[in-house]
């Protein structure tokens, strides 16, 4: 007489064997969780809100540049700082630096001025990818607050972001 055990064979054997998944397709779907996780919680601290659509666009990037089809790029993103070159107290107006270290070009659409809406010129400005542009931001009362005090203000991006800088008026 002979006893045989019916044990499972299976409990060495790694998850991925036992699910039919190959280490390249475990390793993508491990990145693309990842990001997909990654970008939720930034735009949970940024206060942003994503469509669905873009955090899965941003999935299914990852997902095609591992060799999945059909094939999508991934997306550009503009990243712009501002620094004021003047102030002019008499006529309210700052000339402001934008310079764009990202790859993906903008458009700088509106200012605010010491607390309040301003005038800027050229208006929308572009703000090429690796580049600086110069904009203007006047005070709507056409005066600044005085000469030697600070300024405080902002560049309204076209994707509704902001730039802040501070000045003083001259």
């Amino acid at each position: 007489m002979s006893i045989t055990s019916n044990t499972a064979s299976s409990v060495n054997t790694p998850l991925s064997k036992r699910l039919g998944l190959s280490e390249l397709t475990a390793t993508v779907l491990l990145i693309v969780v990842t990001l997909v996780a990654g970008a939720t919680l930034y735009f949970y601290l940024s206060g942003q809100t994503p469509s669905t659509q873009s955090v899965a666009s941003e999935a299914a990037s990852v997902v095609n540049s591992a060799g999945g089809s059909p094939a999508t790029s991934f997306y550009a993103s503009a990243e712009v700082s501002a620094s004021v070159v003047s102030c002019v107290d008499s006529d309210g107006t700052c000339t402001i630096q934008l310079t764009n270290t990202g790859s993906a070009n903008t458009e700088a659409t509106g200012c605010v001025l010491s607390g309040g809406s301003g005038v800027l010129s050229p208006s929308p400005a572009q703000v090429t990818a690796g580049g600086i542009t110069q904009v203007t931001c006047t005070a709507t009362g056409g005066q600044g607050d005085g000469a030697g005090k600070s300024v405080v203000g902002s560049i309204e991006l076209g994707n509704g972001a902001t730039v802040p800088w501070t000045g003083t008026w001259q």
